[in-house]
């Protein structure tokens, strides 16, 4: 048995190896804030070998060998979509730049869809592409790191810009994403999303973008840690307002959360209302998963 056990250690302590060595030109694999500070013990780390695995309807699936091992592989988005999603990784090229490609597939016949493609250089997303619709898109940082602003092109049509903007907050010396507005060249102002936050920290963030998976906003994947981090606790609630008509009501999604022993949330509700009206529907329940397995999970 005593073998065993230290087979067992010898197995994880090679796992972990590989997943250091996987981080080369590319941010931590493991997503943004995943070894924050725990709720119970400020000392307490999270395991580097642990992914999320489900987040409702959504199902993730991870590289199990080789140099990009611990990244995403697959997206299944569920039963309200019939599409999936397939990652590969790509950094042999003269700058050793890493290219991300996102193809989505059609769920029975899996025939292709779409494809994105993400350039990033030190950690982060500098460039992107729908390579279908021909669509580019931009993205600048500031000095801290934090995403500033994307900018979309496409030949033909007006620009967009989503800009962003942060709070400091003092007592956790961290940077929070408070707003993202977003601008049309041609027709001026559009959209302004305003994000406040709970006190619970982000041990598993993903990207605050409020879009499905395939469709998101300044072309940015909800689960790729490749566009900075956006805030160290979870957020409360997000405000939606036109910008062009600023009588329309705002849509406002107001969050709470269950979270385990280790902090990580494992149940999101959801409670969604147009302006300062009592709640316009029932609340939803996201229940997420976590695994420390996922190479042997399918």
């Amino acid at each position: 048995m005593k073998q065993l056990h230290i087979a067992g250690n010898l197995l994880k302590s090679l796992t972990l190896a590989g997943l250091l060595a996987a981080c080369h030109n590319d941010q931590a694999i493991a997503p943004t804030g995943t070894d924050g500070v725990a709720v119970n013990d400020q000392n307490a780390k999270i395991s580097p070998l642990l992914r999320l695995v489900k987040e409702g309807d959504v199902a993730i699936q991870y590289i199990k060998s080789g140099k990009f091992l611990g990244k995403i592989s697959r997206i299944d988005v569920g039963n309200n979509y019939n599409y999936y999603f397939e990652y590969t990784y790509n950094d042999n090229n003269p700058s050793g730049d890493l290219w991300i490609s996102r193809k989505q597939y059609q769920k029975g016949t899996n025939s292709f869809v779409q494809e994105w493609k993400y350039k990033v250089v030190n950690g982060l997303c500098v460039a992107s592409e729908s390579v279908a619709l021909g669509d580019s898109y931009e993205y600048k940082y500031n000095a801290q790191g934090l995403l500033d602003e994307i900018k979309s092109s496409h030949i033909g049509n007006p620009h967009v810009i989503w800009k962003y903007s942060y709070n400091y907050n003092a007592a956790s010396s961290s940077y929070r994403l408070h707003k993202v507005a977003s601008s049309n060249s041609q027709f001026g102002p559009e959209i302004e999303t305003t994000f406040t936050y709970t006190s619970i920290p982000a041990k598993y963030s993903w990207n605050p973008v409020d879009a499905t998976i395939y469709m998101d906003q300044g072309n940015i994947d909800r689960y790729l840690p490749i566009f900075g981090k956006f805030s160290d606790v979870l957020v409360a609630k997000t405000v939606e307002q036109s910008l062009k008509n600023p009588a329309t009501k705002s849509s406002n999604k107001e969050f709470t959360y269950i979270t385990d022993s280790d902090g990580l949330v494992t149940s999101r509700i959801t409670q969604t209302s147009k302006g300062n009206n009592p709640p316009a529907s029932s609340p939803t329940t996201t229940i997420l998963k976590y695994s420390s397995s996922w190479q042997g999970i399918p």
